[in-house]
């Protein structure tokens, strides 16, 4: 296997991705922004996709530094019915979808009732599968092409106090692998990545006291055995 070379002078690999065109959800912020930063900088064009109108011109205005021609924002809200599909329509000829977008909220049982639950997995469950499944009707034949979703550690290290995102994040993990394994028959790559925890503002959100805080709880911290809060080492969006 023969590694990509150093570009010249900055010491970043050249990952052969100039040119490249990727969609990102959830790329207004947090990981999905930094992640069009990487792509921009090894020379692909981006669309960063998100349902807030106002952090979506800020990330572009941003993210123009790179080039303005290189950079397009779509305001979309992926848990309605039909929304994957018209994304996908309207950048088919995308190489590289990074879903990434998800609003699952922290709780357990009894604090997430159904109506939350159903809310929540619209975005992050059925929205990924509905745009999987649409962009690789595109993608399908016209290699190389990418699939990459970002899941999340709950799918491996579930907590008391993320049982929503716990199980969805395995529901995910079981249709990416399902997909993958026959996706490259038809030039497409599917894959996801379970990162651990990153210093972001939803990261911040989920942290927060619960306000059913010390109600028929556990003695025991509902976090307690998160090895990344007890030691303070949070992974950071540029990582």
């Amino acid at each position: 296997m023969v590694l990509p070379e150093p570009r010249a002078g900055d010491g970043v690999m050249e990952l052969g991705l100039k040119g490249r065109r990727a969609l990102i959800t959830g790329g207004s912020q947090g990981i999905g922004y930094s992640v069009a930063e990487g792509f921009l900088e090894e020379g692909c064009s981006v669309v960063i996709v998100s349902k807030n109108e106002e952090r979506l011109r800020s990330a572009i205005e941003s993210l123009s530094n790179y080039g303005r021609d290189r950079v397009r924002g779509k305001a979309i809200d992926l848990s309605l019915p039909g929304a994957a599909a018209t994304l996908a329509d309207a950048y088919s000829d995308t190489d590289i979808l990074i879903n990434n977008a998800g609003a699952i909220p922290s709780g357990d049982i009894f604090e997430v009732d159904e109506a939350r639950w159903r809310a929540a997995w619209d975005l992050k469950v059925f929205g990924y599968i509905n745009l999987m499944r649409a962009m690789f009707g595109h993608m399908r034949g016209r290699p190389p092409k990418v699939i990459l979703n970002v899941i999340g550690m709950g799918a491996e290290r579930p907590q008391w106090r993320y049982v929503c995102g716990n199980a969805g994040n395995v529901a995910l993990n079981g249709v990416t692998k399902s997909l993958g394994g026959r996706s490259l028959d038809h030039g497409v790559r599917v894959l996801g990545i379970n990162p651990g925890a990153v210093e972001t503002e939803r990261l911040k959100t989920l942290l927060r006291p619960s306000p059913m805080a010390g109600r028929q709880r556990p003695r025991r911290s509902p976090m307690s055995s998160c090895s990344w809060l007890r030691t303070g080492q949070l992974g950071s969006v540029e990582r």
